[in-house]
């Protein structure tokens, strides 16, 4: 039962690295897109 406890525990450890992974991916994207619309002008002053 031990062994099925601590591979539950790796999954739900897994599965929270990879939301906060991919929420990180997320806001990097949104960034990367914002800086991209305001165009080369804007991004100067």
């Amino acid at each position: 039962m031990a062994d099925f406890t601590e591979l539950i525990g790796t999954a739900i450890a897994i599965a929270e690295s990879r939301a906060q992974l991919t929420a990180r991916i997320a806001a990097v994207a949104d960034d990367a897109r914002r800086r991209i619309q305001r165009g080369p002008h804007e991004s100067t002053q």
